[in-house]
């Protein structure tokens, strides 16, 4: 039996993708997280197989838990989550070393089957294939990334890019700091930076 633990903050998500895997009798779900940390301290005393993975959680992201059950649990397969199938993040999740990577939109069917690859050793990056992220990290349309952003992290881009601090930048936009640090993480995984310098740095060449 394949013992499974899903991370992720959307509690009616993680609940409908409990209850689709407990209806087969090969799959355990051994435990349900909203965050990292509570991922991580059941991690200590418990054996796991695979772990679905939300990319974008609070506080401590999808990415940077992959990181951490790489380093600590190596043998543990990792299927990361997302609502796209943004290039920048795919490719993020690929270097760290997940095993797959699906979007939550994805059928029953799909979800099956991504999880029996990884159980046998394969990996799934959705449409991407891994030439394409191994020789062609370049191939990124800075246009496309930016228009996947949403309207209000749209915003906190043009803030920053005015050089506001997230105090400040969270009274203009009438929003709580640590709403303004999700924004913040939320644009970084999908344009692929790492830091404000490389942020401007890309929000300057796309003014070029």
């Amino acid at each position: 039996m394949l013992k499974i633990i899903i991370i992720d903050d959307q509690k009616l998500f993680i609940r409908l993708m409990a209850d689709k895997l407990q209806q087969y009798a090969y799959y355990s779900v051994e435990g349900v997280f909203s965050s990292a940390t509570k991922c991580l301290e059941f991690l200590e005393n418990n054996e796991v197989d695979i772990a679905l993975i939300d990319v974008n959680m609070p506080l401590v992201n999808g990415l940077e838990l992959l990181q951490k059950i790489k380093e600590l649990y190596p043998n543990i397969k990792t299927i990361m989550l997302s609502n796209n199938s943004n290039i920048n993040i795919i490719k993020q999740a690929y270097e760290i070393g997940a095993n797959c990577y699906i979007t939550k939109s994805s059928d029953e069917e799909e979800i099956l089957d991504v999880i029996e690859k990884v159980t046998s050793g394969g990996t799934h990056y959705g449409k991407i294939s891994i030439e394409e992220l191994l020789l062609n990290p370049k191939n990124l349309d800075s246009t496309v990334n930016f228009e996947m952003l949403s309207e209000r992290e749209n915003e906190y881009v043009n803030y920053v890019k005015r050089g506001l601090k997230v105090k400040t930048i969270a009274e203009e936009m009438n929003i709580s700091q640590f709403t303004v640090k999700k924004h913040g993480q939320n644009v970084f995984l999908k344009l692929g930076v790492k830091s404000i310098e490389e942020l401007l740095s890309l929000v300057n060449n796309k003014s070029n």
